[in-house]
């Protein structure tokens, strides 16, 4: 019984801990001057976007693969 009540009250302990780490604390913004205006030329444009990886061959081209370079490996030994 002792134990019992030693692991819930340790549980809602650790549960009030983690719900409060969560918690965002809402503490007053600190004022500062705006944001300086850009006087100079805009920033670069973004690089062009990298292409996707080309598609994972199926199951079938990989065993088509296999044998055909196990034939050519055995013809070229």
């Amino acid at each position: 019984m002792k134990h019992r009540f030693l692991l819930i009250a340790l549980t809602l302990v650790a549960l009030l801990a983690l719900a409060a780490c969560a918690t965002p604390t809402d503490a007053p913004k600190p004022t500062s001057a705006p944001a300086p205006v850009a006087t100079t030329a805009p920033a670069q444009p973004t690089a062009a976007p990298k292409p996707t990886d080309a598609p994972k061959p199926t199951v079938a081209a990989q065993a088509r693969n296999m044998v055909f370079w196990t034939q050519f490996d055995e013809k070229n030994m």
